[in-house]
């Protein structure tokens, strides 16, 4: 290589150094406007709202979130670690995904009933239902989101997500304010993938053609099947507490335990999480050069627990005064299982970056593998825990810190 492609390669480089790093400013600000809008929303929503109702689309959740999980199959991944990826992958993935997410569509609507009979809530089959166009809107988002993820574009992906989430809050409180019940968080969920999917696809400039090679798909399937098989470990990994919640003790209980979890998860979603999203098409492009992105992967977990720990730290000791300002009586058991959860966020926030190192790497095997290990683990302490409540399974969920390989 001459003096002058060398010169252009590292000027490339440091362009593309800029970028990533503007990329991550504004996926931390806009996760922090973002769950600032959303924290503001819930607890607007708690004041019209019973906890039960929460617990109730709790449920929901956990039908929707699994076959969530299912239908992204790791293929908007797949394409950002890509380097390579042509038009004919992006137009086959594209409409695979959205063939997948409307037969999940369909799938969920009709086992409605059996997991209304799981948790005997008959009110559950219903809003299964409602819900179930969410699968549909997720899988036109998923191809999009990749596309602007891969060209760095977060700052359009941030405007997004923000508006997005401002649009479907403000309808659920209207919602709830009139009385609709647990009715406003059914059509939250459904109005914020609906206006993310349209904003999606009309902002990235992808236009779907009519392409399709099974080829090309299958080509995909050895990195997107192995991150498949661990979204799935991952999802029961993260929510077996969630389901024996609210089989075994009921929705109040999973409502208040599920407020808590969701305060604890703040500083993730606003620093790991965030920073995660942004490097990790960072790091792809890196891929060849093994030392540099764990040498980068060291600096941002010196990074995160820089920040994270002392909110977590400062959660845990002041968790019941931060229910009590924030929401009414009802809510008040809430702190306590706050300031239990708060010790595993701590943990989980340097240990779930992890993830996009395995990502960016292609060894989604090995992610998959350490999925599975911590799943059993965290089955196997909860359901142990049961007998103690909500504040035992919290305890008991706290103890394999290790689970969000993400």
């Amino acid at each position: 290589m001459n003096s002058a492609d060398s010169e252009s390669g590292q000027s490339s480089s440091h362009s593309y150094g800029k970028a990533a790093v503007k990329s991550s400013i504004w996926s931390f600000l806009g996760s922090i406007s973002k769950q600032g809008s959303q924290f503001l929303v819930s607890l607007v929503l708690a004041r019209f709202l019973s906890p039960e109702s929460f617990g109730l689309i709790g449920m929901v959740t956990l039908a929707t979130g699994f076959a969530l999980a299912i239908s992204e199959m790791g293929l908007g991944n797949a394409i950002i670690q890509r380097q390579n990826a042509t038009e004919l992958d992006t137009h086959s993935l594209f409409w695979f995904n959205l063939a997948l997410g409307t037969g999940l569509s369909v799938a969920l609507i009709i086992v409605s009933p059996l997991v209304a009979m799981f948790f005997n809530k008959p009110e559950l089959t219903s809003l299964i239902m409602g819900s179930s166009p969410v699968l549909f809107f997720g899988a036109v988002s998923v191809i999009p989101a990749a596309l602007m993820r891969k060209a760095l574009r977060f700052k359009a992906l941030t405007l997004i997500e923000i508006s997005c989430s401002i649009f479907a809050g403000v309808a659920a409180i209207t919602m709830a304010y009139f009385g609709m019940g647990v009715w406003a968080l059914v059509a939250q969920a459904l109005l914020l993938s609906l206006s993310s999917a349209v904003l999606l696809y009309f902002s990235s400039g992808y236009q779907a053609r009519l392409m399709v090679s099974v080829e090309a798909v299958r080509s995909f399937l050895p990195f997107s099947l192995n991150l498949l098989g661990f979204n799935l470990v991952n999802y029961f990994s993260r929510n077996v507490d969630y389901l024996l919640i609210g089989k075994f003790l009921g929705a109040t209980p999973l409502g208040l335990y599920t407020l808590a979890y969701k305060i604890m998860l703040v500083p993730l979603q606003n620093i790991s999480w965030a920073l995660g999203n942004s490097l990790f098409p960072v790091f792809s492009k890196f891929s060849n050069d093994r030392n540099r992105v764990f040498r980068n992967y060291t600096k941002v977990i010196s990074f995160i627990s820089a920040i994270t720990f002392p909110a977590m730290a400062f959660t845990h000791v002041y968790s019941k005064e931060i229910i009590s300002i924030f929401y009414n009586e009802d809510w008040l058991l809430a702190g306590e299982i706050l300031k239990v959860l708060s010790i595993c966020g701590m943990i989980q926030s340097v240990i779930s970056p992890a993830g996009i190192v395995f990502m960016a790497l292609g060894r989604t095997e090995i992610q998959f593998k350490l999925g599975f290990i911590s799943f059993l683990a965290t089955a196997a302490v909860v359901g142990i825990a049961l007998p103690w409540g909500i504040k035992g399974v919290a305890v008991s969920y706290s103890a394999p810190t290790y689970r969000d390989w993400e």
